[in-house]
């Protein structure tokens, strides 16, 4: 999960904000529920064993840190303000009236598009003591690396509430993939159902009222679970919600309870999945309303945590895929090579000038200063029809080895830029085009995440992408060589 920081000293207090690639509601909970709260508490090495809590307005958590080294600090939390899933309010001390080292924390979660921005405001009654616990604790580090292991741990959880189930994963592929596993039968069907069952029938009617119906098998049991849906939304690539249910083979509701279910079990259940993206990875959060009391809640838990394991891995062998959205194009390939040696084939003259190009171009000239707001310059010559077309681009973003960011232009040979037509493109094809390139490690390969924003509506879209192609074939032999 991809995050940002900032911290600050100013004045009395210590100020750590963390952008988290997570919904705040589940950031929230994340932080404030007794099972969750204890796996990640802490600077890195430390473990926490929890006393007695109790989240809400004059509630009290008293827990124990234990360091690396096995010193034990024992800690007290009283909770002034508690706004799900707003805002935490509480004053911060070791468990003993002697502690002298008091302070008063504030925790916003602020939403960002799908993430949280979490601030963690600490003020202590002087200068000095802050000071002195920043000198002798390490509170300032220790409070990075707590919100660090906050992200890491929000990456792959489940979280059970009073009446719902929420579970967070994140996947190595961009979001619009993964919404079309969730979309597209042909996708749906090669990871529904926990381990020992897959979905050999599955229709999806993908609108607002439109219904999914599928059958769940299991060839161990010689058993076939229909269930049905209902969608509610439909915001292609971030957001579906529907209702869930139990189904014969024609679609039409069953009860819970002629499938063996406990009455506790709903007869009708709401799912909503949120898909946010993150430099070319996908966290997904998946939210079921089933009831706490429910019985069958913890085989529900392991049923989605065994399927999205089987989502992992079907993401996993997709290497290449292309997806035509409205605004963009989006490549993925997978190259059986280190991501490091990769990102230099984009960055690097030397490398660049061996692969760029469609089939029957080459690249007889290039500079790229691959720093943000560096210029790119090259010549794309085919020999064959007689022809040299030069190139510009502008580094937007440059973060080795994850991501490059550029816009790309036509230019003349002196690295001016022309316009497209001049060239004898289509009056509607882009004077500039925004590029992004995200490299994702894949157990020793490289996933790219290649998304040119070419609108479909564009004549000539087609042409670029069968050159875009071309020239990834050209890299992937290129690669090959080299390793």
């Amino acid at each position: 999960m991809m995050t940002s920081e900032t911290t600050s000293t100013a004045g009395r207090e210590i100020v750590i904000s963390r952008l988290i690639d997570a919904p705040r509601d589940l950031v929230f909970k994340a932080w404030t529920h007794p099972d969750h709260v204890v796996q990640w508490w802490g600077p890195s090495g430390f473990s926490t064993t929890t006393r007695e809590i109790d989240v809400r307005p004059g509630g009290v958590w008293r827990y124990v840190m234990h360091g690396p080294d096995g010193t034990d600090y024992p800690n007290r939390i009283d909770f002034r303000e508690v706004v799900e899933p707003e805002r935490l309010a509480y004053d911060h001390s070791g468990d003993s009236p002697e502690d002298a080292l008091r302070f008063e924390t504030t925790v916003t979660f602020e939403d960002r598009d799908g993430k949280t921005e979490l601030t963690m405001r600490s003020l202590f009654e002087t200068a000095a003591l802050r000071d002195q616990v920043i000198r002798e604790y390490g509170a300032l580090e220790g409070g990075k690396q707590t919100l660090e292991r906050l992200a890491g741990h929000l990456e792959n959880t489940a979280i059970a509430t009073e009446d719902e189930l929420i579970i967070a994963r994140t996947f190595k592929a961009p979001r619009e993939l993964v919404f079309k596993c969730w979309t597209e039968p042909e996708h749906f069907k090669r990871w529904w159902g926990p381990h020992g069952f897959d979905a050999p029938s599955c229709t999806i009617d993908l609108r607002v009222g439109g219904a999914i119906h599928f059958n769940m098998h299991s060839a161990e049991h010689g058993m076939d679970i229909w269930a049905g849906g209902v969608f509610q939304v439909v915001d292609p690539p971030s957001r579906i919600v529907l209702t869930d249910y139990f189904a014969d083979a024609d679609g039409n509701k069953v009860s819970p309870a002629s499938m063996g279910m406990s009455d506790a079990f709903p007869e009708e259940a709401l799912v909503t999945v949120d898909f946010v993206e993150h430099e070319g990875n996908t966290t997904m959060v998946m939210r079921q309303t089933i009831p706490a009391i429910a019985p069958e809640r913890e085989g529900a838990t392991v049923g989605w945590g065994e399927s999205f394991d089987k989502l992992d891995a079907y993401l996993a062998r997709q290497e290449n895929i292309v997806i035509a959205a409205d605004e963009e194009l989006i490549i993925v390939r997978t190259f059986d090579a280190p991501r490091e040696l990769v990102f230099a084939c984009w960055t690097d003259p030397e490398h660049f000038m061996q692969w760029w190009g469609p089939t029957g171009f080459e690249i007889p000239a290039c500079n790229i200063d691959a720093t943000p707001g560096g210029v790119a310059h090259f010549d794309m010559r085919s020999s064959q029809h007689g022809m040299d077309m030069w190139y510009g681009r502008l580094h937007q973003e440059v973060t080795p080895p994850s991501r490059i960011v550029f816009t790309e232009f036509m230019t003349d040979a002196d690295g001016n830029q022309v316009t497209p037509a001049e060239m004898g493109m289509g009056a509607d094809w882009p004077a500039e085009m925004l590029v992004t390139v995200d490299f994702l490690e894949n157990d020793g390969k490289t996933t790219m995440v290649l998304r040119p924003q070419v609108a479909s509506r564009v004549p000539g879209r087609e042409q670029a992408l069968g050159g875009w192609s071309q020239a990834l074939d050209k890299l992937d032999a290129y690669l090959a060589a080299q390793v």
